[in-house]
């Protein structure tokens, strides 16, 4: 699923972050305590008679992006913002079908910390069981697929743990979603998810080019594939359940290690790094990180049930 909004972040920065303790990140429009689950709406794991049988839409698809800061030796770092130490994170919107008009806030928010397992990101490629297969969502002219993309700069693999979010406990409407109604937390919590950067795929720069700043910030952009377990049957191969995909496009910026954090100019706009000169493989320079979620994957194609299956 497509969205067709230009922009889900100022170019300033998604959110501040989440901290490594449970404090809620600055920015965040999460209402609860922290803790990643208690909020003013439905409480973890209720499965009661309302639990997800209030909602008045229903979710159909899910986004991840990813904030984080890539040091030389292509490790990920925490950083520090406002005084703390951040960890890198993940956000993830889940949203309706009218969302993706424009027209509709219907949605909810989960936000988290990105648990790179062990061995993620040491070397490349990264020691992953089964192999970071990268799968191009769209084939170029000809039918030949775009092979640079699928060779990327570094790839990490880890797990979502689930920090807080906008009351989306009680989003999946029984009548719809029967006993997973009231798992929206508890199927993704804990769930293995990996990424890798790689050269930014025509599949999404033809979302971008008609972005009015498209031009000053292209040559920071790349790819980021995003991958899930799978149910076996995805791209008809029965022996790949997680590959990553191109559904997420990431914005490299300056890293500065002096203050551990990222560059900003005087109007506090984070300043763009070109990646365009790298080779694919290559070693990308210590960067700061955020992203933009392009497909959102459609819950009727994941098999909420294995989610969790790999991490360690």
């Amino acid at each position: 699923m497509h969205t067709r909004y230009a922009l889900v972040f100022a170019l300033a920065g998604l959110l501040t972050a989440c901290s490594s303790d449970t404090e809620k990140p600055e920015g965040s429009t999460a209402t609860g305590t922290g803790d990643g689950y208690t909020t003013t709406g439905t409480a973890d794991g209720d499965t009661s008679d309302t639990a997800g049988g209030d909602s008045s839409w229903d979710p159909v698809a899910i986004g991840f992006e990813f904030t984080f800061v890539k040091r030389d030796n292509q490790q990920l770092s925490t950083w520090i913002s406002g005084g703390s130490e951040i960890q890198p994170y993940i956000l993830a919107t889940i949203a309706s079908a009218a969302y993706f008009s424009g027209t509709t806030d219907e949605y909810c928010e989960v936000i988290g910390v990105f648990n790179a397992m062990p061995g993620s990101g040491l070397d490349f490629p990264p020691p992953m069981d089964p192999a970071f297969e990268l799968a191009a969502m769209k084939v170029v002219q000809d039918g030949e697929t775009e092979s640079a993309s699928l060779v990327p700069f570094a790839a990490y693999d880890g797990y979502f743990e689930i920090r807080d979010h906008t009351d989306c406990a009680g989003k999946l409407p029984k009548k719809s979603w029967g006993a997973d109604a009231g798992r929206v937390l508890e199927v993704f919590d804990n769930m293995r998810i990996g990424f890798a950067l790689g050269k930014h795929t025509d599949y999404q720069k033809g979302a971008w080019e008609d972005w009015e700043d498209y031009d000053t910030y292209k040559d920071s952009m790349l790819s980021m594939y995003i991958a899930i377990n799978h149910p076996p049957a995805r791209l008809d191969r029965s022996d790949i359940t997680y590959h990553g995909e191109d559904w997420t496009t990431a914005f490299m910026w300056e890293y500065d290690p002096s203050i551990n954090g990222p560059v900003v100019d005087e109007n506090d706009y984070y300043q763009a790094v070109n990646v365009s000169t790298v080779p694919p493989g290559g070693d990308l320079p210590a960067v700061f990180v955020n992203s933009s979620a392009y497909w959102y994957h459609d819950f009727p194609l994941m098999d909420l049930n294995i989610l969790g299956e790999g991490v360690e």
